[in-house]
């Protein structure tokens, strides 16, 4: 179910990027794996489904019985593809073709290209920078029947525009100044057009704020005129029409179905009148919440696929006719136990094991990067010593032998040695025998290359201390107070230490850049001054990795991941979302990175994605997939 070789070449443009093809080696793998699938669209012509994955960056072909799942369309494929996103796929269920809607990260222009699923040529219809000036930020847009025309929801100007695809003539059918009824619209998300009956039903968020309702309204496709069709005061039923409605669908000439959180409705299309078909509880095991999308199966209209979005790489088909359903297809990949939130990562020398801490919950667990499997190597299960606590950003370090990893708790106050082969655990220092370390304000732990010394920041007291693993000895390094001199610490979190181990680096808040500690004098300096660098640093996520040239780094900010000369401040991309690098992109905050000795990879955790990284092409791989649960940051 993923895709690990380059795409043959289509008739599409290719992108002005040579980056993007030129310096991937044939042993190089990336892959697309199903991990934010979008609507679940099947067309007439040759009865095949297909869905755009928001973070593969691809559109698939999908059997929906077996679950096989394949690219056919990749965005490096777009004529001038550089910062482009591939959003939103619009199908036309009676031809072989479906509507793009893709968007310029850099720009925020967004434009809408027809893309023929046989040959894969793209056309642009129009975009946000044309003269359609109630064109803004588009939010949901449907094909008619015919596929003649595109209804288009745009949430900035609050209106339904119809867009003619021959013509690229845009008609503006309604918005809150025109058509009569009092309601307005607030932020339209979804249509389904009912030509037969000249009428249009929109689903909108509502109002941007905590336990809002939703609505449904009609729309007249001649007048523009509107009406409030269904929400918590309009029609009768269960109360609960929540703020994000997702989607709507028509199931005959007399309902609708309606997707929002946790229940699916079945819609009077005369009254408004509403009745839950599903809520969370229906179906023994199976989290309706955890979807992101709802569309008709048109064969049978008894049947609904979900689609999981960007936490729920899940595709899974329902009876509406009675309480159940199937797993059609899943991103989720190997087997082992969940990461529920990864808070620091070590990878052995000969990158055959990744280790992980995580927050709130208990040991170290272990992929393995050739199968992707996941398994248990210490916790209170499994070892002697010391039981784990349920830790809020435990950290993990590696020998350089490969037979021992350092592990530090904040909650439970202790740094063990835990030896990998037998899980079994040893006290270094603990708040007993040492009760002026101050544990519970540490931020980060990492091992010198000579591995007598771990490291600690306090980015909040401003502190770095260093701890002697043999005797269990520590000293304070850098202070604001009298420990060492130079430059200010602020906010030190993420650092690195050279190969000799007599230099610190170290970001030190926004305002300095980054600090070098010299380890025997203590002196501070700025290495670079943060006037030189082009981006803001993000103290919540890991950013800093060593490197063999001391004026070099490596740093990751929201999956971009560039080198940074420090003495210029310049920077160069290893792997862009949207730019440099095949392969799904890195969907959110990073949570843990490393990088292996000679610089050729980078491994990455994000959201419960393990991802490989090749420094030359940027071309990303994963490596395994599990759930993880997201924590707001």
């Amino acid at each position: 179910m993923s895709f690990e070789k380059v795409l043959g070449n289509s008739s599409a443009g290719k992108s002005s990027d040579a980056n993007n093809d030129s310096d991937a080696t044939e042993d190089d793998n990336f892959n697309y794996i199903l991990s934010a699938p979008g609507l679940i669209q099947t067309n007439s012509v040759d009865n095949k489904s297909y869905f755009l994955d928001n973070n593969a960056q691809a559109i698939f072909e999908l059997n929906t019985t077996s679950g096989v799942h394949n690219p056919i369309f990749l965005r490096y494929e777009l004529q001038s593809s550089d910062y482009k996103r591939m959003k939103q796929l619009y199908l036309c269920t009676s031809q072989n073709f479906g509507i793009l809607e893709v968007q310029n990260t850099q720009t925020d222009v967004t434009e809408f290209l027809k893309i023929d699923l046989s040959t894969k040529v793209t056309s642009v219809i129009t975009s946000t920078d044309s003269n359609i000036a109630e064109l803004q930020f588009p939010n949901g847009a449907r094909l008619d029947m015919a596929c003649e025309n595109l209804y288009i929801l745009d949430g900035g100007s609050q209106s339904l525009i119809r867009l003619n695809l021959t013509s690229s003539l845009a008609t503006l059918i309604s918005s809150n100044a025109i058509g009569t009824g009092g309601s307005l619209f607030n932020s339209p998300k979804d249509i389904y057009v009912d030509e037969l009956n000249d009428e249009a039903y929109i689903t909108d968020y509502g109002y941007f704020t905590p336990f809002s309702q939703g609505y449904i309204f009609k729309v007249n496709l001649t007048t523009g005129n509107k009406s409030l069709f269904s929400n918590y005061d309009i029609g009768t039923g269960t109360s609960f029409i929540f703020r994000n409605i997702l989607n709507i669908e028509q199931f005959d000439n007399n309902y609708l179905y309606a997707y929002a959180e946790r229940y699916i409705f079945e819609v009077d299309k005369t009254t408004g009148d509403r009745v839950v078909l599903f809520d969370d509880g229906d179906i023994p095991g199976f989290d309706i919440f955890n979807y992101r999308g709802f569309t008709l199966d048109p064969f049978d209209k008894s049947f609904a696929f979900l689609n999981g979005g960007s936490n729920s790489p899940l595709i899974y088909k329902m009876n509406l006719t009675a309480p159940s359903g199937s797993l059609v297809a899943s991103g989720y990949t190997a087997s082992g136990p969940n990461i529920i939130k990864s808070s620091s990562m070590v990878v052995t020398s000969d990158e055959s094991r990744i280790f992980f801490s995580s927050t709130y919950e208990l040991g170290i667990k272990e992929v393995n990067p050739q199968t992707g499997n996941r398994s248990i190597t210490s916790d209170n299960s499994l070892g002697t010593g010391p039981l784990y606590d349920n830790e809020d950003n435990p950290q993990i370090a590696i020998t350089s032998d490969d037979n021992f990893i350092y592990y530090f708790g904040q909650k439970s106050q202790y740094v063990l040695k835990v030896e990998i082969a037998t899980g079994n655990r040893t006290i270094i220092i603990d708040a007993t025998s040492s009760p002026s370390f101050p544990f519970a304000t540490f931020s980060l732990m990492k091992l010198g290359p000579t591995n007598q010394y771990l490291y600690f920041t306090s980015q909040f007291n401003d502190e770095i201390y260093r701890l002697d693993v043999d005797n269990g000895s520590f000293i304070k390094i850098a202070d604001n107070s009298g420990v060492g001199s130079g430059v200010s610490l602020c906010g030190p979190k993420d650092f690195t230490i050279n190969q000799s181990e007599t230099k610190l680096y170290s970001f030190n808040c926004s305002t300095s850049g980054f600090v070098e500690i010299d380890l025997v004098t203590l002196q501070r300096t700025t290495k670079t001054d943060a006037l030189l660098l082009n981006f803001d640093l993000d103290f919540n996520q890991p950013l800093v990795l060593s490197t063999d040239n001391e004026n070099q780094f490596i740093i990751a900010l929201n999956g971009d991941i560039t080198e940074l000369d420090a003495t210029t401040g310049n920077e160069a991309s290893i792997s862009t979302p949207y730019k440099k690098g095949k392969g799904n992109i890195i969907p959110s905050k990073i949570n843990a990175i490393w990088i292996n000795k000679d610089r050729t990879y980078i491994y990455v955790e994000s959201n419960g994605e393990l991802f490989k990284i090749n420094t030359k092409s940027g071309n990303r791989k994963i490596l395994s997939k599990w759930f993880a649960t997201v924590f707001a940051s």
